[in-house]
């Protein structure tokens, strides 16, 4: 589909140098997402969640935000949450991106203590650890000090891999 709406867009153009300067523009776009895709791959090969230590996801758009917490064993989703939901957006009105993340954090650690799931490892993507996913991760970290329990939210886990 990309390459037919390229190659209709390569015939359009008149100019020689137009279609060679296009050309590179799109070898180099093509390059760019093959170095992502890598990198994600590396990023995430480490990152397995189990019945015990479920994997917690998180996308984050321009708006809100997205957690999920799965089993890789079993490829379900347990539990999911965004600042979409309505138990979420009670309370977020005239509230920071930051401060409606934090409430997510919170909202789904109730919701896995409720469950039984005490211990996650924490897969944050391709994000940096700072602004949304740093309050995200604090509102969790909080709410699970608050219960009584230890601290038990890690990022790379060297015994949650695949083959281990």
């Amino acid at each position: 589909m990309k390459m037919r709406k390229f190659l209709e867009k390569f015939e359009k153009l008149e100019n020689n140098i137009f279609k060679y300067i296009y050309l590179i523009i799109i070898i180099n776009n093509m390059k760019e997402n093959k170095l992502h895709s890598q990198q994600l791959r590396r990023y995430s090969k480490d990152i397995y969640g189990t019945d015990d230590k479920p994997r917690v996801s998180i996308f984050r758009s321009a708006r809100h935000i997205y957690v999920q917490v799965i089993n890789d064993r079993l490829a379900k989703t347990i539990l999911s949450i965004s600042s979409l939901s309505k138990e979420i957006q009670l309370y977020s009105t005239n509230k920071s991106k930051s401060d409606i993340s934090y409430m997510v954090g919170q909202k789904l650690i109730q919701k896995a203590l409720a469950m039984g799931i005490r211990h996650f490892v924490f897969d944050r993507n391709e994000y940096k650890f700072q602004g949304r996913i740093e309050s995200f991760m604090k509102g969790a970290n909080d709410k699970l000090k608050v219960k009584g329990y230890p601290l038990e939210i890690t990022e790379n886990n060297v015994t949650d891999k695949k083959f281990n």
